[in-house]
């Protein structure tokens, strides 16, 4: 169970993070998010 929910933990930041990319393209370097 542990490791199903850290895979939606994950699952949850990368989504929060590719639509805060979307929506603030421009304020945001996505290089540096990449590593």
């Amino acid at each position: 169970a542990g490791k199903k929910v850290a895979a939606i933990d994950l699952s949850n930041k990368t989504i929060r993070t590719s639509y805060a990319l979307q929506k603030h393209d421009k304020e945001y370097q996505p290089h540096l998010l990449a590593a």
